[in-house]
């Protein structure tokens, strides 16, 4: 199980990594998996990510998920952060 608090992640601000920006990514990520994610699984996920407040438990196949989807459709600082956390 890992802990992510999407509505406070830390946006990593450029390559050199020397700093970061705090922004609330739960609308933008929760529309990527309900919009590009096919199953059951995928609508529980993206309601999930949008309806988190705070730091929230992801399993195992929640994060296999998470990192496929932002691996093929976000930014490489998207990226880059993401994998920073897990």
């Amino acid at each position: 199980m890992t802990k992510i608090n999407f509505k406070e992640f830390p946006l990593k601000n450029g390559i050199k990594r020397n700093g970061h920006q705090i922004l609330d990514v739960r609308e933008s990520l929760a529309d990527l998996i309900y919009s590009n994610i096919n199953g059951i699984a995928a609508l529980t996920l993206a309601q999930k990510v949008f309806t988190s407040d705070e730091e929230t438990e992801y399993e195992d196949d929640e994060i296999k998920m998470l990192k496929d989807v932002i691996g093929q459709l976000c930014t490489a600082r998207m990226i880059d952060s993401f994998n920073a956390l897990i």
